[in-house]
């Protein structure tokens, strides 16, 4: 079977001999048809890629939750306002980690350390929670602005 080829420089279109490897892939993509592996994009058909399939399966599986404007501006509130608090708390324990050092006290160095680690990670375990209520839509979870 021939294959008609656009010949760019001229504009008309011409005969040309289909290979081998053309044929393959037609008979790929056609056995592909039938199991739904295939999308119809414009006028032709494009094979799926597997992250394609995989998000389409998971989005059957648990679909996603869409948000409104005023949740995004809340998770954007609530991710900055922890930002700041725990940016404040490295500051202020990296700077008496820094004091200890130059006294020379290693045991109060370690101590402060397990604090910062601890008190990040406290922070960033509250900010994940209140996010979590806002996407489920409580009102109650809507960020404070004043120090807790």
């Amino acid at each position: 079977m021939a294959e008609r080829k656009a010949d760019y420089r001229t504009g008309s279109q011409a005969l040309q001999p289909e290979s081998e490897l053309s044929r393959t892939l037609r008979r790929v993509v056609s056995m592909r048809v039938g199991s739904g592996q295939r999308e119809k994009t414009g006028s032709c058909y494009a094979m799926k890629s597997a992250y394609d399939l995989a998000m389409e399966r998971l989005e059957k599986q648990s679909p996603s939750v869409k948000l409104t404007e005023e949740q995004r501006s809340q998770l954007a509130e609530v991710d900055s306002l922890y930002k700041s608090r725990i940016a404040e708390r490295e500051l202020l324990l990296n700077d008496q980690i820094r004091r200890e050092q130059m006294a020379g006290k290693a045991s109060e160095v370690e101590s402060l350390r397990k604090q910062l680690a601890s008190e990040i990670r406290r922070l960033t375990e509250e900010c994940e929670s209140k996010k979590e209520r806002i996407r489920q839509g409580s009102s109650e979870a809507a960020p404070q602005t004043g120090d807790e």
